[in-house]
């Protein structure tokens, strides 16, 4: 029914993106599920916007993601930690966190996957927020660095957009079982753990 609906539009928007070429030499930040799904295309990514380095710390934000009701690690939160690792982008033993809304996760988890994330070390964390705001967090991102004991955060990257860790947002293409996701893939460079003076 959409594709109905708004078959014009949509071949409006596949107009212009098809003629949006990048400069020789750089590779495009923006990601989408047209054709392939998140997870697929990431590895890739991050080689062409920052090589082949190795990370130990790996963030994942998200106001809905899919827990499941039995023990066990998150489906996709899982999914993306491993395709990082199986690239070369992730080192095995990297601190994984999760930030969520604890109270109002949407489709979340038992206690029993919480269990298994924090036996398998997994830092489970609030958003920050201030004491007067009530709003709740609605961002979808990733963020892998380096950290090697000093101030430098290395190497870091960052995906924002609007996949949420779901198997529809993250892992499959729009149409085949996904939704239509874009997203930026961006390097961080010169960032510090600790704020600076």
């Amino acid at each position: 029914a959409p594709d109905s609906r708004q078959h014009e539009p949509f071949g409006e928007m596949e107009f212009w993106l098809d003629r949006l070429k990048a400069p020789r030499g750089v590779t495009p930040r923006f990601l989408d599920t047209r054709r392939q799904s998140l997870i697929a295309q990431l590895p890739a990514r991050i080689y062409a916007l920052d090589g082949t380095k190795r990370r130990n710390t790996l963030t994942l934000g998200s106001g809905f993601w899919e827990g499941g009701s039995e023990a066990g690690l998150p489906r996709v939160p899982e999914r993306i930690a491993d395709a990082l690792r199986s690239s070369w982008l992730l080192t095995k033993g990297a601190e994984i966190t999760m930030v969520f809304e604890p109270d109002e996760c949407a489709a979340l988890a038992s206690p029993a996957v919480f269990a298994s994330m924090r036996q398998a070390g997994w830092k489970l964390r609030p958003p920050l927020r201030r004491p007067d705001d009530n709003r709740r967090l609605h961002a979808k991102f990733l963020f892998s660095a380096n950290w090697t004991g000093g101030n430098a955060c290395a190497s870091a990257w960052a995906y924002l957009g609007s996949g949420n860790l779901t198997p529809a947002g993250f892992l499959n293409a729009a149409g085949r079982g996904g939704n239509l996701e874009a997203g930026i893939l961006m390097a961080a460079k010169g960032l510090h753990w600790e704020s600076q003076k």
